[in-house]
């Protein structure tokens, strides 16, 4: 005979019953509870449904709507009554208190629609199924490339780029690819050099030794 644990069963030193589900480390709320089901409980409705068939009720439909006074009817034949100070157009307003608009009809008077009529917005024309199936929308350029090509692609949010200027296309060195003829820069005297090399002249020898023994060696351009 098992005695029962006092406390809360640790859910490691339970052993496995062969032929049993393993023995819970803690209360199942039908311990408490014997008429405890589990899932959802679900309300049923105490009318049934030969009652609800039986006593159909029909939909009370809206009453009609009524057309009240307009106030941008009564400012506008004012105008027209030569009512142009705000005293002569509320006194013109409490003149005339049953200036209405009839509202607009929903329906077209004399309207007849044919068999072939379809109610809706009309559908946007789509691609040919075909066409489709057959690839004629696909390009096979790039199958041999190593990356994808994504300059077609769209990113959603992202603004496009500003439009050229023209300050920023006066500053844009790849408008001008070379100096222009007759500037000050073409003349050497009038070059950037750095002062401590002013000084320094033209060196024509390749060689180290070359004017110790009276020679001198020329840049061969080849």
């Amino acid at each position: 005979m098992t005695k029962e644990h006092p406390g809360p069963l640790r859910r490691t030193m339970i052993k496995s019953t062969v032929g049993h589900v393993r023995r819970t480390s803690y209360d199942l709320p039908d311990t408490k509870n014997p008429n405890h089901t589990y899932g959802y409980e679900i309300t049923r409705d105490p009318e049934t449904a030969g009652e609800v068939i039986g006593k159909w009720m029909q939909a009370v439909p809206s009453p009609a709507a009524k057309s009240g006074r307009s106030f941008i009817e009564t400012n506008r034949q004012a105008i027209m009554n030569g009512c142009i100070t705000a005293g002569e157009a509320r006194k013109f307003a409490n003149e005339h208190p049953d200036i209405i608009v009839k509202p607009a009809s929903k329906s077209k008077a004399g309207f007849v629609p044919t068999n072939d009529l379809i109610y809706g917005i009309k559908s946007k024309e789509s691609e040919d199924i075909n066409a489709i199936i057959q690839a004629r929308f696909t390009s096979f350029s790039t199958e041999n490339a190593d990356y994808p090509d994504f300059s077609s692609m769209k990113i959603k949010g992202k603004l496009p780029l500003p439009r050229d200027t023209r300050a920023s296309l006066g500053m844009d060195v790849r408008m001008h690819s070379g100096r222009r003829s007759g500037a000050k820069d073409d003349d050497p005297d009038h070059l950037f050099k750095m002062s401590k090399f002013k000084k320094v002249g033209s060196v024509l020898c390749t060689q180290p030794n070359a004017n110790h023994h009276g020679t001198t060696y020329q840049d061969d351009p080849y």
